[in-house]
């Protein structure tokens, strides 16, 4: 028997806020990253070509959904919604890879005050490879690399995923969702 899910959602904004969700949270409330301890409440997180970032975090019962694009990875929304989770599991699903992730300086400038890495770590001919930032950022609260999982898929060259860098307001979204049982 397979349980039945409540897919709680938000309106994201590429910020920084974190919320609490529960079974009976309103979907569409604007932030960019939520958990629960409930079960069966899956978190659901919409990107196209944002990092879509899941945890489970065992030790509090705790599953945490993340939208962590450029902005919000600037703004410290990893370590804001990961805070007292350093045993977390994460799983990092597709998202814009190095080689399509071209910015400019005013990106570049704000990218550089949200790690500790040196820019030749993650930045190359006006390219961002915004995983090695998350994960500067995932060990700066503690999470340990055997933890990471991740899908490698560049969502902007991969035809199989949706990108707004690449197909603009006609983009769709992956949906990517994580639930307690």
């Amino acid at each position: 028997a397979y349980p039945d899910f409540i897919f709680k959602s938000l309106h994201q904004v590429h910020g920084n806020s974190v919320v609490e969700t529960n079974l009976s949270s309103l979907n569409d409330r604007e932030a960019d990253a939520h958990w629960t301890y409930e079960k069966n409440t899956a978190l659901m997180i919409k990107s196209a070509d944002c990092m879509p970032i899941l945890a489970y975090d065992s030790l509090n019962s705790r599953a945490i959904a993340i939208h962590a694009g450029w902005r919000g990875v600037q703004k410290q929304i990893i370590s804001l919604a990961l805070a007292n989770s350093s045993n977390a599991k994460i799983f990092i699903g597709p998202h814009i890879g190095i080689n399509s992730f071209e910015v400019q300086s005013d990106c570049l400038d704000l990218l550089k005050e949200c790690t500790k890495l040196p820019p030749e770590q993650w930045f190359q001919n006006s390219h961002v490879d915004l995983y090695k930032i998350v994960l500067s950022q995932l060990e700066d609260v503690s999470i340990s690399t055997v933890d990471i999982h991740h899908l490698p898929f560049d969502t902007k060259s991969d035809l199989r995923f949706h990108s707004f860098r690449r197909d603009a307001s006609s983009a769709g979204r992956q949906n990517s969702f994580i639930s307690l049982l």
